[in-house]
């Protein structure tokens, strides 16, 4: 099986590699989007509030971060087509809950079973593109294939929000049953396409918790004492303690302020899915122009606090609206300058385990945000939840970008 796996790789030409790569993130983006539009709606459908659909989403989150070094180690360690292929099994488990569920002690599990689904493969995927095009001398063309992975997440996105929307229009756990029966579709496409070459694997020695738990705390700590890795991680964290109450929020505000209907939520969505991927699109722009993909990514980010500020404090509905695009398309800056920026400062034997370090950071800034909007919400309305948001993201972008142009200036640079 490995000779045979080993030569259909040498077959797949570098544009074989790419297609593949972006094919499937479509079609992952296609998968998990269904419910995007009207997750919350079906939350509170069953009975549960805002603060309560917090801390489900936050047992999500918990789960991320506790599985995205350990199966980050495994994805290094048992081969990241595998690591994949576990990843739609055990999601498409979770879909399952949520369609059959009505409890919250329900919609925890799914979520639990989500964010394990999910963390197989959030450092894998981008680990097998990246040693793929290593292999084939060809690294130099990641930066370009990130950004192409931006657009196909995005069209990826918008016709499963669509299509997940419609279903919703006829009853909320749809969507959930349509997510399911593609994930299978999705695991089937990764067993095909999904090839890895010269491959061995290496013994986790899961039997001995020991030594596994080293592997873990040594990525961790070798992570941390990164001088390049680390500032980009605690940032990452920041932007995603910022963008919780938007993120839960969107749909309510717009529902009870605009009376938006479960599709209009659906074409709303779509057209933020469009713009974020404008912004990955020119974030090499913006890249070439700042000459420094750090300080690029602070300064965008300074934008998208600045467009959160307005959008909390406006109440014409094409003001807000606008506002509330605008910081999605300086968001849509984020992956495409740090994905190139981390895979250009960490090995091959160890990107899977790293990448996901640093999802792990970003998904710990999740949790403390879901848990915090959820809490305040129950305090202070949807917009002073997104003011303090914009606050938040402002100071800290403020923070940042002092630290980095006194970097260069010490550098010389």
């Amino acid at each position: 099986m490995f000779i045979k796996n080993q030569k259909i790789m040498k077959q797949l030409s570098t544009k074989q590699l790419v297609t593949n790569f972006l094919v499937f993130v479509g079609l992952l983006n296609f998968v998990v989007s269904f419910s995007f539009a009207t997750y919350v709606l079906f939350l509170i459908e069953k009975g549960v509030g805002l603060w309560g659909v917090g801390i489900i989403n936050a047992c999500f989150m918990f789960t991320t971060v506790a599985c995205e070094v350990p199966t980050g180690v495994i994805a290094d360690s048992i081969g990241r087509r595998r690591s994949i292929l576990i990843s739609s099994l055990v999601m498409c488990l979770g879909f399952i809950v949520y369609f059959i569920s009505g409890s919250f002690i329900l919609f925890i599990l799914a979520e639990v079973l989500l964010g394990i689904g999910l963390s197989f493969a959030s450092g894998a995927l981008d680990a097998w593109l990246v040693d793929g095009l290593q292999d084939r001398n060809q690294l130099l063309i990641k930066d370009e294939v990130f950004i192409q992975k931006s657009k196909s997440r995005t069209i990826g996105t918008v016709l499963g929000c669509l299509s997940g929307s419609a279903l919703g229009a006829i009853d909320l756990s749809l969507p959930w049953l349509a997510s399911a029966i593609l994930s299978v579709f999705l695991g089937l496409f990764a067993y095909i396409n999904i090839r890895e070459a010269d491959f061995a694997i290496k013994s986790l020695e899961l039997n001995r918790f020991s030594q596994f738990n080293k592997k873990i705390r040594e990525a961790i700590l070798k992570a941390i004492m990164n001088k390049q890795l680390m500032p980009l991680m605690v940032f990452g964290a920041i932007l995603s303690i910022s963008f919780q109450a938007l993120n839960m929020q969107w749909t309510v505000l717009f529902k009870n302020d605009y009376h938006f209907t479960s599709f209009g939520l659906g074409l709303l969505f779509a057209a933020i899915s469009i713009i974020s991927a404008l912004g990955s699109h020119y974030s090499k722009n913006l890249r070439r122009l700042i000459n420094n993909e750090v300080l690029a990514l602070f300064l965008s980010q300074l934008v998208t606090a600045l467009a959160i500020i307005v959008c909390s404090q406006s109440f014409g509905q094409n003001l807000v609206i606008g506002s509330f695009l605008i910081h999605e398309f300086g968001r849509g800056f984020i992956d495409p300058i740090k994905n190139n920026f981390v895979n250009n400062i960490v090995q091959s034997k160890e990107r899977a385990t790293m990448l996901s370090v640093d999802s792990m950071f970003s998904k710990s800034g999740a949790f403390i945000g879901l848990i915090a909007s959820g809490f305040i919400s129950n305090v202070l309305p949807i917009r002073i939840m997104w003011l303090l948001s914009g606050i938040l993201l402002a100071a800290g972008t403020l923070i940042f970008i002092f630290f980095q142009k006194r970097k260069i200036e010490t550098n010389g640079v």
